[in-house]
């Protein structure tokens, strides 16, 4: 199936471009009093420059493959910091030219003179409030940024997570998954990234690899680069992956025959018995993302189909993209389940005790890490990609080792 991404890239340019100009236009209004043209012609000699970006960002070019890291501090990373100024200037003014614009509607409504409105005066301490908002707003989003975009994306850590079952079979007693999740493989995410963390993969010598979703970010171009770059993935039992809503925005069949012949079972909407030679039986099941949207949680009907003619015997283990089937999923009997989506935002806060806030948690009740549902366990991964602005702030990159031990649990976590 070959999804239209063209209309979504020219969607995301035209948001662009319009922030762009209402930040712009109000920048022009607070600092008009500034009026030495060099200045001005830097500026926008600066814009000009930064939405060069455009030309890396949607499909592979190889003059980014060849200079990526010095096009990326040069040019990409930049860029996303701009527009996140922009993005949160362009409010600011558009609530200014409103509050203006009724400001005058009332005045010409009442007959009276407009003192308020075309006023220099008033003008003048519109600007100055402007000019003192403009940098109130800007230098806290851009320092942060910046910060996100050239230190805390690149940070990576693994996560060992333990998790003890009573009715764990002997066999799986010390079972090791190792887990990763939206890998989003495009512009910031290609083979040679990739291809280190799969060493890095496979020095741990996982029993089982998880791969929950999201492997393409978006576009069939970077399928190549996806399955190049996930090929030396190891594991004794095996390396499987489900889909995620992202890896529907390219020519999902190509991508799937592609990965699997590199040794990757794709699981869609199936399960596969997994028999360690220790003894025991591992039911893994995998669902697809679902594309529909009109039923509250449409990926509880891929779970039913998965399990339909899944045995009944055996420790059952759920990938899924969505953490929203958990419910379902410990309810329908499987221990433990495996998603991403979130990316915890990719901004956790560094205060707090415990489960620091991130900004997913606006989104998701369950939104990075592990949960607890009457004896059912879920892990949220916090992903290997970004979607969006290319930064990562206290919200590293993740790849999680999970341990499946036989016992009664001891490892802390939220209940819900």
């Amino acid at each position: 199936m070959q999804y239209d991404v063209s209309s979504l890239v020219f969607r995301f340019a035209v948001s662009f471009v319009t922030v762009q100009a209402i930040a712009a236009a109000g920048c022009i209004f607070a600092f008009k009093k500034h009026r030495n043209r060099r200045v001005w012609l830097a500026v926008l000699a600066a814009m000009l420059y930064l939405n060069c970006a455009y030309l890396f960002l949607f499909s592979p070019v190889e003059l980014r493959q060849q200079f990526g890291t010095v096009i990326d501090y040069a040019l990409i990373y930049p860029f996303f910091a701009y527009m996140l100024i922009c993005m949160a200037l362009a409010p600011l003014f558009v609530a200014a030219a409103a509050a203006a614009g009724i400001s005058k509607t009332v005045s010409a409504l009442g007959g009276t003179s407009d003192c308020a409105g075309p006023g220099s005066g008033y003008n003048g301490q519109r600007r100055e409030l402007l000019k003192m908002m403009t940098a109130g707003i800007a230098l806290p989003v851009a320092a942060p940024s910046l910060y996100g975009l050239y230190v805390g994306s690149a940070q990576m850590k693994i996560d060992d997570i333990e998790i003890s079952f009573p009715a764990l079979p002997a066999g799986l007693d010390g079972f090791t998954i190792l887990q990763i999740s939206d890998l989003h493989v495009g512009p910031f995410m290609d083979s040679t990234v990739l291809q280190p963390i799969v060493r890095s993969i496979n020095a741990l010598a996982p029993d089982l690899v998880a791969i929950t979703g999201d492997i393409i970010n978006w576009g069939s171009a970077y399928i190549d680069e996806a399955a190049d770059g996930l090929a030396g993935l190891q594991a004794e039992y095996g390396v499987y992956a489900v889909l995620g809503n992202h890896d529907f925005y390219c020519d999902t069949d190509t991508l799937c025959s592609k990965l699997e012949k590199t040794g990757i079972q794709i699981l869609r909407n199936g399960w596969r018995e997994i028999r360690p030679e220790g003894g025991g039986l591992l039911q893994l099941v995998g669902i697809d993302d679902s594309k529909s949207r009109m039923m509250r949680d449409p990926n509880i009907h891929n779970l039913k189909k998965a399990l339909h003619q899944a045995p009944e015997a055996g420790f059952k283990i759920l990938l899924s993209h969505r953490p929203t089937v958990f419910d379902a999923a410990a309810a329908l009997g499987m221990r433990l389940t495996l998603a991403g989506h979130t990316h915890a935002g990719q901004l956790i806060s560094p205060f707090g005790n415990g489960r620091a806030w991130s900004l997913a948690k606006f989104f998701y009740d369950r939104d990075y890490g592990l949960y607890k549902r009457n004896g059912s366990y879920l892990y949220i991964n916090r992903g290997l990609g970004v979607v969006g602005p290319p930064l990562r702030i206290n919200c590293p990159r993740e790849i999680t080792r999970i341990v499946l031990r036989r016992g009664n649990p001891q490892v802390e976590t939220a209940e819900g």
